[in-house]
């Protein structure tokens, strides 16, 4: 396998590992998708919906490019970025990043959880569990984070890892095979936020077009309103 990039999840800064990074040790399964979690996540998903119904004039919901998941840390790409997770389902039967647990909160992972416990309940999902009880380490922990997930073509791509600093330690956040391409490219941008190569490509302006109206006119006073909600978003696309 080809050496691994680091980046600063935070910032998108590119990280040299050396030898007094610790890395939080974690735990991995596979299961499928909980009725706790899955409320954590509505959680959530009605917070974003309330940020665009209260604020629908903030730039991070109005831009008019397909930049804003790079210009904002928050933005329509919330809401859009659903259908495509679900479209990933049907095509691929998996999620390529596994599930992120800390403290016993999920913390990545909420938009999956929705649309994988909503549309396909049965499907068993990966999950990792960061915790300093699962051991401090160093890359070898990493490595092992890499070769989890990953499949036999990925291997030879270029190897990127998003790590998030947490109490003078690290924790795996994300990892991506990309093209050589695909990096060269994003590395020409300005480097303010993490790279992620699903949320940069599908979450696009011309999807929230077809959505904000309905965001905007839906009724939501029962949970039941906020899955009607998620039905017209996924399921009843223009």
């Amino acid at each position: 396998m080809k050496p691994i990039l680091y980046f600063n999840d935070k910032n998108g800064d590119s990280l040299n590992f050396g030898s007094d990074m610790k890395i939080i040790g974690y735990e991995y399964e596979r299961n499928t998708i909980s009725e706790k979690r899955f409320q954590e996540s509505m959680c959530v998903f009605k917070k974003d919906i309330g940020k665009y119904r209260s604020m629908p004039l903030s730039p991070a919901w109005r831009s008019p490019h397909d930049n804003a998941f790079m210009d904002f840390r928050e933005g329509y790409w919330l809401i859009t970025k659903l259908i495509h997770l679900y479209d990933v389902l049907i095509e691929d039967g998996r999620f390529k990043q596994p599930f992120i647990i800390r403290n016993n909160i999920l913390s990545g992972g909420h938009g999956r959880t929705l649309i994988g416990y909503r549309y396909f309940p049965y499907l068993v999902h990966e999950y990792i569990t960061h915790d300093v009880k699962y051991g401090i380490g160093g890359e070898e922990l990493v490595q092992e984070y890499v070769n989890l997930i990953g499949c036999e073509d990925d291997f030879e791509k270029e190897c990127v890892v998003s790590l998030c600093p947490f109490e003078e330690k690290w924790q795996i956040v994300s990892v991506n095979f990309v093209t050589k391409e695909y990096l060269s490219e994003r590395l020409k941008k300005p480097v303010i936020r993490q790279l992620d190569p699903f949320l940069e490509d599908v979450c696009a302006c011309r999807d929230w077009h077809g959505i904000k109206s309905k965001v905007k006119s839906a009724k939501l006073n029962t949970d039941e309103d906020y899955m009607q909600l998620l039905d017209e978003i996924v399921l009843c696309r223009e």
